[in-house]
This record gives structure tokens, sequence and C-alpha cells, in this order.
């Protein structure tokens, strides 16, 4: 199987990099070293006397679970949390249309491989748990697909639920599919190629997809029936039992924001002089929290030793907002920042597992973790994977990409131009390198000898070489789009590669959604990926469907 390690994938941040090459700048940001198994016993001993009300625990998430219809393996895993010493793999991601892009299933699966590696290590029982980010506000976000068609152009399809307009500020839990479900339906059948699992995948959508249920609910049901046969419990955070759980949380941020502390801005300073981004900004003042008012989310702020809510005049008193944790604790929200505390205070976490965005929003948090008093995970990247058909691996063959390189993962007008030269004549791969070479040593000659005689040319010959190599170049792009015109077969199969394993100059597990790669190759292509992940050494692997 070909790999890449994921230092070699695009757009990699600095401390991303930092992070992967293990460097001692970007590690003690963290609360873990995910890369010392050493660091990885020592999260397991810090959650040995903490008191996670497991029975509790456990029935809510076997509830859950159930609901959806999930795998024997699935509850079972939620019995094991009952076991005194269980520990946890988490992950997460946002409920999106049909299943969400690729790298959420890719997220899970790896999350279900580290758990069962660690299990192997630690000698006790992990279960892996997916935490569905579901009271997030993001509705075009997560209503939005992009497929792919039989000729291999890409089609974009949006959801619009009823009400859209409205539901602006809603968490997507509280928002129905609406009849717009089956428009989308309808679109992929004339847009998706028939294949022998085409009737599983509608089969699944029908049964998951209605225009009754919320995009969680749908969410849940698709996540479960692909991934639950590999233990994997999926969690909705936002059950009234979890919510009691929290209250602690809610109530330590609203005595002050964890971020207006001075170790937090000291551990930001830091970052910042290391060269670092900070992936989520703060102001004073406001609480990683939110609260629905009328079913909006809107962020809390400190005022006047009270507070107010973000985008419109109300305005609480802190007996108002210690009457709502006390009798309504649903209605407060975390954010981005306080979420993974909120996570970690449920669940006895020994790693997540994050992409790089996520990465880089954790190394903020370590300050967040002590001063709550609970113990931060360590944090894995995830492993990616690209899904290669037979088509795929046929042109790769012939125009003989070295994908471990990631040669496939360059602009498509870039891939074209350096295939294409390959099937240019031999006798005029370098006709033009040599004309350059060939009239910059004339012109260069030339310039010495009427400078010796009269310093005023040197400029007229400088501007003469500009000319010359403004011709050239435009000569050497009409000769390239010649030869296109005259490989346009060629050309043709190396934009429907480009548009198969790297769309729109993005890697192919974050454009196309899951339920894509089900009509293509079924349900078992989940098998293959949780095969080819390295969970303790994760790269970028190229799997063969």
């Amino acid at each position: 199987m070909k790999r890449l390690g994921l230092l070699d994938l695009p757009g990699t941040t600095h401390l991303y990099c930092n992070y992967l090459k293990r460097e001692e700048n970007a590690v003690s940001l963290f609360g873990r070293n995910p890369f010392d198994i050493l660091s990885i016993r020592a999260q397991a001993a810090a959650l040995s006397g903490i008191d996670y009300q497991r029975e509790q625990l456990s029935a809510v998430l076997e509830k859950q679970n159930r609901g959806w219809d999930a795998d024997d393996a699935t509850l079972a895993n939620c019995r094991r949390l009952k076991k005194p010493n269980c520990l946890a793999v988490v992950t997460g991601q946002q409920v999106g249309l049909l299943g969400g892009p690729l790298y959420t299933a890719i997220k899970a699966l790896h999350a279900v491989r580290l758990a069962e590696h660690y299990e192997r290590e630690l000698g006790q029982p992990v279960v892996p748990i997916f935490w569905m980010e579901l009271e997030d506000h993001d509705l075009e976000e997560v209503s939005r697909i992009t497929v792919k068609d039989s000729e291999h152009h890409l089609h974009d399809l949006q959801l619009s639920p009823a009400g859209s307009a409205a539901n602006s500020r809603k968490p997507v839990k509280d928002i129905a599919l609406g009849n717009d479900i089956e428009r989308i339906r309808r679109e992929l059948e004339k847009i998706w190629p028939p294949t022998e699992h085409t009737r599983e995948i509608f089969s699944l959508m029908k049964a998951s997809y209605t225009p009754a249920r919320t995009f969680s609910e749908a969410f849940a049901r698709f996540q479960a029936r692909l991934l639950s046969r590999f233990g994997l419990i999926l969690a909705d955070p936002s059950d009234p039992a979890f919510k009691r759980r929290t209250v602690g949380i809610f109530a330590r941020e609203i005595d002050g924001p964890l971020t207006d502390l001075e170790s937090y801005k000291s551990h930001t300073k830091r970052m910042r002089e290391a060269g670092f981004h900070l992936q989520v900004g703060t102001r004073a003042g406001h609480l990683q929290l939110y609260m629905l008012v009328d079913g909006e989310k809107r962020r809390m702020v400190g005022s006047g030793g009270g507070f107010k809510l973000s985008g419109s005049d109300t305005k609480l008193s802190r007996e108002d907002i210690e009457a709502v944790l006390k009798k309504d604790p649903g209605r407060l929200i975390p954010s981005v920042l306080l979420r993974p505390l909120v996570q970690d205070t449920l669940f006895p976490t020994l790693a997540y597992v994050g992409g790089p965005a996520e990465v880089a929003y954790w190394a903020q948090l370590k300050p967040l973790y002590e001063a709550a008093g609970i113990p931060m995970p360590a944090v894995v990247p995830r492993a990616g994977a690209t899904l290669m058909g037979s088509a795929s691996r046929r042109y790769i063959r012939k125009f003989e990409i070295e994908l471990e390189q990631g040669e496939i993962f360059q602009p498509k007008e870039t891939l074209v131009g350096h295939i294409l030269s390959e099937h240019i004549p031999s006798h005029s791969k370098y006709i033009f390198r040599w004309a350059r070479k060939e009239i910059l040593e004339a012109l260069a000659r030339l310039h010495g000898e009427l400078e010796a005689d009269d310093k005023s040319f040197a400029q007229a010959t400088e501007a003469v070489q500009q000319k010359i190599e403004y011709h050239l170049e435009k000569l050497e792009g009409k000769y390239k789009r010649a030869m296109e015109r005259k490989h346009e077969v060629v050309v043709r199969q190396i934009e429907r590669l480009s548009n198969t394993l790297f769309p729109r100059g993005l890697l192919q597990e974050r454009v196309f959604p899951q339920a894509q790669y089900v009509n293509l190759y079924g349900s078992a292509a989940y098998d293959l990926i949780a095969e080819a992940l390295n969970p303790a050494g994760p790269d970028h692997c190229f799997i063969e469907v």
C-alpha cells in the first residue's frame, strides 16, 4: 500500500508541522505527548481516581445508541464503560449531510483502531467514542455537499430546510431536514453513476435521512448503520443527563472566563512568540458559553457584574444564570474552546483524535484544563486516506504518478503540464531551455562589447533581453497549448483523475460525502479503511477499492 507522511500533505501549518515532527516547542503546549507510551500510561493513571458516574454514563450511551439501531458491538462497548478501569479514545465532528465528508468516517475508524491499540498496550479496556457536534449553528456548512457524476464532473448541492433563514442561529440538532431532502435524493439519482451498491446507499438514505428527522438524528442513524459494527459509540452531548453532569464546568466559566486567566494569556503569548497561529481568537469578558434564547444561540458576555447576550438587548443577572444552571442547563452550550473540557468531564478520555485545525485549537487549551482540574488527554493527529477505484489506479500507472511523493496533490494545471511534458517529443523537451540559454549568452556578450564602447547601451540591451524573454514565454505557452490540444485525450484523463483524487485542489476526503463512497464501493470500503490505518503512527494512505 502506498503511503504519504502527514507532513507532506498540502496546506500544513507551522504549528502542525512542528507537532508532527515532535518538536518540543509544539509538543510542550499540550497536556500529554501522544508519541510517548509512557505519557499515555500517565494519563491512564491520572484518570483512575475520577468518578465518572459510570452506571449512568453507560446507561445514557446505551439508550442513545440503541435508539439509533446500533450494532451489538457498540452496545457491548457502552456496557464496558461500567468497568472502573475502562478508558476512552474520543473523536468527533459536525453532523454533516449524508454522513458528512469522508474524513468523518476516517476519524471515527482511527479512534476505533487507536482504542484497540491502547487496550493491548495498557492491558485494560478502552472504547472508541464519537462526539456528535450537533449544537453548532453553521447550517449552511452542514447542509452542503459536493458529488461527482460518471464523467467526473463536480456538482454542488445545497439542502434548504423549511425556514432556513429563520434557522440561522439555531443549533442544527433542532432543525428538521424538511421535504427538500427528497429533492436532494432525486438529484443524486440523476448524478451518481449506477453501481452494484446503488440500492444499498439509497436504502440507507431512506432509512436515515427523512423529512421529519433533524440533522443530528439522521446523521446518527446513518453512522450507526455503517460504523457501529466496529464498536464505535456515538454520543449526543445535548442529552439532559449529560448537561446536568457538566453544570460544574459551566458554573466555573460563569465565575470568570477561563480565557481571561493570566495563565491562558501567557500561554497564547508563548505560542505567538514561537511563530504559531491562534486557531481560535478570544476577547476579554466573552464567556466560552452560549445561551439558547427562543431557540437561538447567543454568546454570553460579562457586563457590569451581570451578563448580556450578544446580538440582542437581553441582560441577565448572576441570579438569572444560576437559575438556568439549576433548572435548565440544556440552554447552555459550550464554545469550541470549552467543549473539550465538557467532553472530558463526561468521559475518561485517554486520547482525542483530531485533524490539523483541531490540533491547532487544542494547543491553546492546556491552561484551561489546568484551571478546571481536568487531566488533558493526548491529542493524536488523525490519519488520512484517499480511495482509488480501478480507473484511478489505471491512470496512475499509465502516467507513472508517484503517490509516495505527493505528486497527485498539486494543482490540476500543474499536473497536466507535468504529465504532458512526458508526452512531448524528446527533441522538443529542452528546446526552449536551450533557446533561452543561447540567447542570454549571446546578449551577455553583446552587452559586454557595447558597454565597453558606450555605457549608455547597457540599459538598451537589458530592455531587449526583457522583450525577448517575454516573447519566448508567450511562444512556449502557445506551444504547450498546442500540445494540450494534440493530447486532448490525455488531458481529459488527467482532469478526471484530479477531480477524483484532488478535487478543486483539496484532499478527496474533505470534499465528497461518505454516501458517495457507499454508492461506489459499498459499506465494505469501511473495512478496507479500518485495516489500512496505522493508529499509533498515523499517515495518509492510498487505498485500492
